[in-house]
């Protein structure tokens, strides 16, 4: 008995089928590791908000340090209040210091993207492009300290940018009962770690070309990788996600950096809690 295969039509219709069910299922596909990873992203980050908190119960409701901005970063590595030494105890992980110091001396590398097994890094993020892993080694000659840094999450930079709490062991810590509006006011934020998380068109997109290093920061480096936004801690300790649009935009409705008089504090989003948060 003759078998009887597919005829050329029969192939061809079939061959539309799968490319048409495939053309519907991708985008949907898609989404949903989108979602999935800002998933992740938005456990890393309710993990730092309930570390800041118990930190902050232990220590007469004092937040962490936010650290020294760029010079002397090897003082901050030095110091148990800094934000990224302080807070992973908390949570049963180890403090930066230790992180940085055993790269150091394996010859090894600090977590970096992409990375699925330290609170410090985002799974979804890239490693800056044009940049080898030694970009996050550092070197402070005052200390004569080594040292490696890279984060996807940070210290909100604007937070006390003003008149702050107190003084502690000459070091500025502000203290939770200061802050008028904890649910609104920024505590840290998802820093994006490649420009090209933007569109070229975008303000922000070459005033941050230099991520590395970056151990705080405000919603000019504000991440973008997430369903166009990313992951905000407020100071009650809880975290969601931002859209990218909505953080950047100041109270006059700009979102020109260069904008006269510009406040980016808004009603619901706080950068600064002592004060306007300007350029």
């Amino acid at each position: 008995m003759k078998r009887k295969g597919f005829t050329l039509i029969e192939l061809l219709v079939v061959t539309a089928v799968l490319a048409l069910l495939l053309s519907i299922l991708t985008p949907a596909l898609r989404k949903a590791r989108a979602y999935g990873r800002a998933l992740v992203s938005l456990s890393n980050t309710r993990q730092w908000g309930m570390g800041a908190m118990m930190f902050a119960a232990e220590n007469n409701n004092f937040l962490p340090w936010e650290g020294n901005k760029d010079e002397n970063l090897g003082d901050n590595f030095f110091n148990p209040k800094w934000w990224a030494n302080a807070v992973p105890p908390m949570l049963g992980q180890e403090p930066y210091r230790s992180i940085s110091e055993q790269a150091v001396q394996s010859g090894g590398t600090v977590p970096l993207p992409p990375c699925e097994s330290s609170i410090f890094i985002d799974p979804a993020a890239r490693f800056p492009e044009g940049f080898t892993r030694s970009a996050v080694r550092f070197y402070d000659s005052i200390a004569n300290y080594e040292y490696q840094l890279f984060f996807c999450y940070v210290w909100n930079s604007e937070l006390n940018n003003g008149p702050t709490a107190s003084v502690l062991d000459d070091i500025e810590e502000v203290n939770l009962t200061r802050i008028r509006q904890p649910g609104q006011t920024v505590l840290m934020l998802e820093m994006r770690t490649t420009n090209d998380e933007l569109d070229k068109s975008d303000y922000n997109y070459y005033r941050t070309r230099s991520l590395l290093g970056r151990h705080r920061g405000d919603w000019k480096r504000f991440a973008r990788r997430h369903l166009k936004g990313g992951h905000i801690v407020f100071c009650d300790g809880h975290a969601e996600r931002v859209d990218y649009e909505r953080a950047t935009t100041n109270r006059q409705g700009s979102r020109n950096p260069d904008y006269p008089g510009g406040n980016w504090n808004q009603t619901d989003l706080i950068w600064n809690a002592f004060g306007p948060s300007l350029k």
